[in-house]
This record gives C-alpha cells, sequence and structure tokens, in this order.
C-alpha cells in the first residue's frame, strides 16, 4: 500500500515537471504578432503570424514609381500582389549598406524591403534589399523562353512566373529584349527576379557638393532628392533643368544625359554670388489667414524677402486646416498660391464614416479601384505630410 501511494506521488511529481518544462520552452518561441502597418496581409491571406525578423526579410519588386505624386507600386512576392503606398521628404531611403540614399537611386526593377506605413500608407523607410544579387552592364546574354533559362555569361539562371522586365521605367515582355542591349539583371539564388534595359540611361554626376549638402536638388519642376557629398544620379537620357540653393547660394543649369555616359555637374559653377533673396508674393484663397515663416509671423500683404535655400512654412485661419509645408526658394521672384481646406472637426461627427487606424491595411491592389490620394482629408496634426515646394513651380500642390 506504502509502495502503490508512493509511486502515485512520484508519478503526479514527475508529470508536472514535464509541464513546466514545456511551459518554459513555449516562452520562449517568438510568434507574437507585431504591427506590419500597411505591409501587413489580411486575415484571408495569412492564417500564421510573423515575426519582426520574417517582416524585415519579405521581399519587394518595385514596379513603378511616380514622383510628382509621390507614390510607389510594390510587387509582394509572398502573395503575388502589387500594392501602392506614398513617400515624402521624410522617408527614409537607404542602399544595401544601410547608408541614408535618394529615391533618385530607387527604380522599377530594384528589389526592396520596406519599413512601417501610416494610415494614410505612408512608408517610413525603403531600403534595397541585401540578399539579392545585381550584375549591371550585361551584354553577354541570352533568353529562352520556352525552357525558362537565361543566360548570363556562361551560368544559366531561370525564369520564373515573377521574373519582371523594364525598360524606361515601363514594363515590358522578355520578347522585347534585343541582343543589342544592355541590361541591368537582379536575382536570388538562380532565380531571375528582374531585368532592366538600361541601354537608354545614363549617370549624372555632383562635384563640389559641400555648400549644398544637406539641403535638396530639384530636377525640372517638382522633383526632389536631397543632396549627398559626390553624389551619382542614374537617369533616363534626355534634357533636365537642375537647380540648387542653400544658405543664399544657388542657380539653375540645363543639363543633358547622355545614353551610357556619365555627366559631370560642377556645382561651384551655378552657385553664383551670394547671399541671394527671392521676392515671394504669398495669396491665400480666404481672408484672415496667418503665415509663418520658419517660426516667425509675417505680414504677406505685400512681397516677402526669403533667402535662397529651405524655409518651413505654416498657414492657420479660424475654421481651416492648418499647413505645414517647406518652401524651396530658388529663383528671384515667385507667387505662391495657398489654398487651405475647411476644418471638417468642425461639422457635427457622424458615423458615416470611420476614420482609418493606424496598422490596418491601407495599401491598396492594383486590381481592385485606385485608392484616394493618401492624406487628402482628415489628416491630425502629428500626421500632417512633410513635402517640398519650389518657387520654380509658383504654386502649391496636393494641399
Amino acid at each position: 500500500m506504502k509502495y502503490t501511494i508512493r509511486k502515485i506521488l512520484l508519478t503526479t511529481y514527475l508529470m508536472m515537471v514535464l509541464i513546466l518544462s514545456g511551459g518554459c520552452s513555449l516562452s520562449g518561441k517568438s510568434d507574437i504578432p507585431v504591427n506590419m502597418g500597411n505591409a501587413s496581409a489580411t486575415a484571408d491571406e495569412e492564417s500564421g503570424q510573423m515575426t519582426e525578423a520574417q517582416e524585415n526579410r519579405e521581399l519587394y519588386l518595385i514596379t513603378a514609381i511616380n514622383s510628382p505624386e509621390e507614390t510607389i507600386q510594390l510587387y509582394r512576392y509572398r502573395n503575388g500582389k502589387e500594392y501602392r503606398f506614398s513617400y515624402a521628404v521624410d522617408t527614409v531611403f537607404r542602399d544595401k549598406y544601410g547608408k541614408r540614399s535618394t529615391v533618385f537611386q530607387f527604380y522599377p526593377g530594384k528589389a526592396v524591403t520596406i519599413g512601417d506605413a501610416d494610415a494614410h500608407g505612408k512608408l517610413s523607410e525603403v531600403a534595397a534589399a541585401d540578399d539579392v544579387w545585381i550584375y549591371d552592364d550585361i551584354v553577354r546574354f541570352s533568353v529562352d523562353e520556352s525552357k525558362g533559362i537565361f543566360r548570363i555569361a556562361d551560368t544559366n539562371y531561370r525564369i520564373t512566373d515573377d521574373t519582371r522586365v523594364f525598360s524606361d521605367d515601363s514594363e515590358v515582355s522578355l520578347s522585347s529584349i534585343s541582343t543589342n542591349d544592355k541590361l541591368s539583371v537582379t536575382g536570388q539564388d538562380k532565380n531571375i527576379l528582374s531585368v532592366c534595359i538600361t541601354t537608354g540611361h545614363g549617370n549624372l554626376k555632383l562635384t563640389n557638393t559641400e555648400l549644398f549638402e544637406g539641403s535638396f536638388l530639384q530636377l525640372n519642376t517638382n522633383i526632389f532628392a536631397e543632396i549627398t557629398p559626390e553624389m551619382e544620379l542614374e537617369l533616363p537620357e534626355g534634357e533636365y533643368m537642375l537647380t540648387v540653393a542653400n544658405n543664399g547660394w544657388g542657380g539653375s543649369c540645363n543639363v543633358e544625359v547622355v545614353r551610357g555616359e556619365t555627366t559631370e555637374l560642377d556645382l561651384d559653377t551655378i552657385k553664383g554670388e551670394g547671399p541671394k533673396y527671392g521676392s515671394i508674393q504669398f495669396v491665400f484663397d480666404v481672408e484672415g489667414a496667418i503665415l509663418e515663416v520658419d517660426g516667425e509671423k509675417i505680414d504677406y500683404s505685400e512681397p516677402v524677402e526669403l533667402q535662397y535655400g529651405q524655409h518651413s512654412l505654416r498657414a492657420l485661419c479660424n475654421g481651416y486646416d492648418e499647413v505645414k509645408k517647406y518652401l524651396f526658394v530658388n529663383s528671384d521672384e515667385a507667387t505662391i498660391m495657398i489654398a487651405l481646406k475647411q476644418d471638417e472637426n468642425t461639422e457635427t461627427e457622424t458615423g458615416s464614416e470611420a476614420e482609418p487606424e493606424a496598422g490596418t491595411q491601407a495599401e491598396t491592389e492594383t486590381q481592385s479601384e485606385t485608392q484616394t490620394e493618401s492624406g487628402s482629408d482628415n489628416i491630425s496634426e502629428a500626421d500632417i505630410l512633410k513635402d517640398y515646394m519650389s518657387t520654380l513651380t509658383e504654386l502649391i500642390n496636393g494641399l
């Protein structure tokens, strides 16, 4: 009898040890759901949960970039669908080594990873993928589409359903590749991810950038990129108007990007005499608006003299949404039109439409209807989109 009781107690003790040890091992699992922002899958797409490490490794391919609208379209390998996000000046672009880069270094056909997206679909970060290989300036190649083989020099690679081909930032078919083309190919292991026909591209290299580093260059009317030391940009061939301005210095010039060549531009040759000032006339579509420039209230009844370079603007008016923008002064004179939007919070609240919540799926599949322009409605002060306007454009867009 004593032996039986002792046996029961021993068995019970062993079972408790096993249960406790199992509980400890379970507590070490890192399957806690993380905030995927707008990059997260819906419940219909995924039955499991993703760890933060898995999220960081997820691969996307850029299929389109609209610089004037500041949107980027991404192909998601995990489910074979495309999504459209927005980006802004405070979106961080990084190269594969983690260093700050510019949006000009990102193009259709580039493999990337992304950071979180806010409730309006704006990405916090876009980074070049570090687990892919890229071969540039390829001229020895052959394509056998029927066998799914892409041969580079003496090595065969696989063409898959995910392989995309781009030319001049537009997607084309594999059959569009000519034997006389020069290619940039991106792949992972033996799979071809993208092929970019670079025959029609050239490079623009900037020298003597010190005076303008940390500021922005402008190409044509509304494309901006942060100036970095001795920066080099790959651009489609053609003519561009390039403008720089910082701390009272700056100027503009026409540059021509030639196919397959590198064009150098010495910024010292266009900085001009300084300090320079632009005469800016501000015009509002409502009466009684208050305008602050660089934190100081100004009288805008007459043109305002502002030094060449970057300035912060803040516009206020009772009953209207507050506006915050950056102004890039890079011309002798300009008229800036500022349109204020009526504050919807002053109206009676209704339950007809719910505000978007952070972490919900704000991405829009290209197969469905086009998403309403990001951030166009109901933007709180914390979510104000920080983008640039230039005195060259003489107009604020997207307010």
